[in-house]
């Protein structure tokens, strides 16, 4: 390809999709991926934090899910990384997004973030984007806490180091 910078927003299924029409050099997936199909480097590890608007009952409680199910849950499209983590979770419990007294699709996350402020229900986000505004706030479900893997994920057998060095310098391999 040309010298051209470009990037792509998009959710998980999108962007491996991409990927294998070479389409894109890499993709930094917060999703699941096939390791046997694709290369991948770990990018970091982030904590996954159900969020709510401040003031919120569950402020600074650890919350079962049967309290958890009495809310409205916004969560993002079929084939967003993020949605298939809500659901495999979920599914540890022998439980469904089903199970949710009402259900909001989004596909965008400053969208699901403002909606969540005006207490339209609660969602699940990455705690970095939990921190960056002081309207919302995060509690942890009963039981272990999730925690994600972000990777730099690329067709396999190719050689992209000096462009992922170049993205990301300060992971640069030592």
């Amino acid at each position: 390809k040309d010298n051209a910078l470009e990037y792509v927003v998009a959710n998980t299924e999108h962007l491996l999709k991409m990927l294998d029409e070479n389409r894109l050099d890499f993709a930094v997936i917060e999703g699941y991926f096939d390791r046997s199909a694709f290369g991948s480097q770990l990018l970091r590890k982030e904590p996954f934090f159900v969020f709510f608007p401040k003031g919120h009952p569950f402020a600074g409680r650890s919350v079962s899910l049967e309290e958890l199910f009495q809310e409205t849950i916004i969560h993002r499209e079929a084939g967003s990384g993020t949605r298939a983590i809500l659901e495999q979770k979920l599914q540890g419990y022998n439980e469904s997004l089903d199970c949710f007294k009402r259900q909001i699709c989004v596909s965008s996350f400053p969208v699901i973030l403002d909606l969540v402020k005006h207490n339209f229900g609660v969602s699940f986000v990455y705690e970095v984007l939990a921190n960056s505004d002081p309207d919302i706030d995060k509690f942890t479900i009963q039981g272990e806490p999730i925690v994600r893997e972000f990777n730099i994920v690329y067709l396999k057998h190719t050689d992209l180091q000096e462009k992922i060095d170049w993205f990301f310098p300060d992971r640069r391999a030592k």
